[in-house]
């Protein structure tokens, strides 16, 4: 009977300790999932990371190139009638499209708002008339082009917009006198 009982204890304890053991095996595979889970959350917040930076990069070139753009676009419109069919000037407007294309590939777009009405986030209001037959906060001209990258405003347009404000006030004056 005494064998039995050292039995008894020995397949408890043998018990216990494999209940301890799994036990512990189960909060190690639970500590290497989370680890896991978090290496797979650090790799994807890395290349996000490497992707906004290369962004970055590429914006700040491309903020440099755009200048270059709009000079190149403003002399364009001053082309003499009489150099339209020189060849030299033909293969300029080759590089010109060839330009445009490349701004056009990496998701350059150039921001048209005459006719549209004054926002802020996309346009910067440099000179302003008083036309009472343009409503108000419509954007008149174009001073100078504005350019998205991927449809997030990089380069607001310096604009012309029409505005009553003034027009209100002269009649608030005079009406005062």
């Amino acid at each position: 009977m005494h064998q039995t009982n050292v039995q008894a204890d020995n397949s408890e304890q043998t018990e216990k300790d494999f209940d301890k053991l799994l036990q512990r095996s189960n909060e190690y595979l639970e500590g290497w999932k989370r680890a896991k889970a978090d290496y797979l959350n650090l790799k994807r917040q890395s290349e996000k990371d490497k992707e906004e930076i290369a962004g970055l990069a590429m914006g700040a070139v491309i903020i440099d190139l755009l200048p270059v753009k709009t000079n190149l676009d403003r002399a364009w419109k001053h082309l003499p009638k009489e150099l339209e069919d020189n060849d030299w000037i033909k293969g300029l407007s080759q590089v010109r499209a060839q330009f445009d294309a490349m701004l056009a590939t990496i998701g350059i777009e150039q921001i048209d708002p005459v006719g549209r009405t004054f926002t802020p986030d996309e346009h910067e209001a440099i000179e302003k008339q008083s036309d009472p037959t343009v409503p108000d906060d419509q954007v008149v001209a174009t001073l100078e082009p504005g350019y998205k990258l991927r449809g997030n405003v990089i380069v607001p347009a310096k604009v012309k917009v029409n505005s009553h404000v003034d027009q209100d006030i002269n009649k608030e004056t005079k009406g005062g006198e």
